[in-house]
């Protein structure tokens, strides 16, 4: 359930950022970040934010850190490096 939350976050957080009424509303917008860094950052996030509270959610930071994996060669964004 958990896991379904968070992909529908990241779905949302992707057409908010590409929407037709955003472009309306600012001409000349163009989202430059793609789905997979959203999806990305977004596991980054949520991760971090879970760790604090890693037994009750094992499992899910466990499929975050796939998901990263997973999109991190997808779209070479291992190299990455982020802050604290």
């Amino acid at each position: 359930m958990v896991i379904d939350t968070i992909v529908k976050l990241v779905d949302v957080a992707h057409y908010l950022l590409t929407s037709r009424t955003r472009k309306a509303k600012h001409p000349g917008y163009v989202c430059g970040v793609g789905k997979n860094h959203i999806k990305w950052l977004a596991a980054h996030a949520i991760k971090k934010t879970l760790l604090r509270r890693q037994t009750k959610y094992g499992e899910v930071v466990a499929w975050l850190d796939r998901e990263m994996s997973r999109l991190a060669l997808k779209r070479g964004i291992k190299d990455m490096k982020w802050a604290p």
